[in-house]
């Protein structure tokens, strides 16, 4: 009798454990859902959350590359010279203009319409317009436009007037990643001299640095544990703390990271690095849930779409769909050259993405099946921007920023 009732109460116990385990992941999935729907602006909007339907590259806080627009059918709205030299991805303003640094130039700003150029982002036109070789631009919550700069400057512009908010320092940086900024109004970007910054994003004054073993070249992913995701070319993926930058957890990936971090629903953190492995981790304890290995190397970031599959493409010139619960294979996509754009992925599950063959491909994120594509005058290698009506933002290195519809 003693041992059928301590047998019982073992299952007993056991129930109960597993029951509370699923309660918990239930609630933090449906937090990390609830964060991301408001970010998205499908939930009550906040005045601290961004208005922009695409305001930082990969498209969020949590890098998913998720945009709200959808239905582009591979037909060319305008195109307009802007750059001979680097040019990076596009992102779009809270009035839905396009902004773009440019490596060797200038910002500009042009009109989501037409794509004519805003003259007071021109510095020939504008005197007291910054000229500096920017980087990629984030747009903030009020408009604010938080930018890197190849002078060691990370800027804070007014984004009706140009015009520069404050500038922080870095004594060797030469360029900062794309930033990322908190429900609190703190920025955080990574830089070439090592270092992940958090700054005020009122004054520019420094919160905290953290100092990483090499350069950091990808931008960094909030969740909404109050948790900074970087990775560097030190081989390792970093969570620090939002509040103080003190290392929560590391994870040595097997070669050098250039991706930027997304986060998914559930909470596992997709990454990849050069050597063609795809890494999930769980975000609390950066423990690896699974890998999966391409067939070349992969110089991209992943895209989390809304069931999950995990979209990213590599030099083997194919685009991959994983589960990404279980990093299985769902599907492939063959391209005709190197894969250097991180995928985009609009509301109705198509995946854009360009290559080094010139040409903007749209997937059925589903299955895989291609939908069409859309031939430029040079290689691709940056991450499309999606427009709220479904437009399609990019640029290719013929030096021509496109909008497809």
């Amino acid at each position: 009798m003693r041992r059928k009732f301590a047998f019982a109460t073992v299952l007993f116990v056991a129930s109960l454990f597993c029951r509370l385990q699923n309660i918990q992941n239930e609630v933090r999935a449906a937090s990390i859902k609830n964060y991301a729907e408001a970010e998205l602006g499908s939930a009550t909007p906040s005045a601290t959350l961004p208005k922009s339907a695409w305001p930082k590259s990969r498209g969020n806080i949590r890098n998913t590359g998720q945009g709200t627009g959808k239905g582009a059918t591979g037909k060319l709205k305008w195109k307009r010279k802007v750059d001979m030299g680097s040019a990076f991805a596009p992102v779009l303003t809270n009035s839905g203009d396009i902004c773009i640094g440019y490596g060797n130039n200038a910002l500009a700003i042009l009109d989501a319409v037409g794509g004519a150029p805003d003259p007071r982002f021109i510095p020939d036109k504008n005197p007291d317009a910054p000229v500096h070789g920017f980087g990629s631009v984030t747009v903030g919550p009020d408009g604010t436009l938080y930018v890197g700069s190849v002078d060691a400057k990370f800027f804070a512009l007014d984004g009706q007037t140009g015009s520069k908010k404050w500038a922080f320092y870095s004594e060797y940086s030469n360029l900062f990643t794309p930033a990322v900024v908190g429900t609190d109004g703190t920025v955080y970007v990574g830089a070439r001299d090592w270092e992940v910054y958090a700054l005020d994003g009122t004054t520019g004054k420094k919160k905290w640095g953290f100092r990483t073993g090499d350069r950091v070249e990808a931008g960094p992913a909030l969740g909404p544990d109050g948790v900074v995701y970087v990775g560097s070319v030190d081989n390792n993926m970093y969570a620090l703390s939002e509040q103080t930058g003190k290392e929560k957890w590391r994870f040595q990936a097997a070669d050098v990271i250039y991706s930027s971090p997304a986060l998914g629903d559930d909470g596992t953190l997709y990454f990849a690095c050069k050597d063609g492995h795809v890494y999930a981790l769980d975000n609390r304890n950066g423990k690896r849930k699974w890998t999966f290995k391409v067939n070349g190397k992969i110089l991209t970031s992943p895209a989390v779409g809304l069931d999950q599959t995990i979209y990213i493409g590599s030099e083997d010139h194919k685009l991959y769909a994983l589960d990404g619960k279980t990093g299985h294979k769902r599907w492939t996509f063959l391209a005709a050259s190197y894969i250097y754009s991180s995928p985009s992925i609009a509301a109705d599950g198509t995946v854009y993405f360009g290559c080094y063959d010139h040409n903007l491909y749209a997937v059925d994120g589903r299955t895989g099946q291609l939908r069409w594509t859309f031939k430029t005058g040079g290689s691709i290698s940056t991450s499309p921007a999606i427009g709220a009506d479904g437009t399609v933002y990019f640029t290719a290195d013929d030096g021509y920023l496109y909008a497809v519809q």
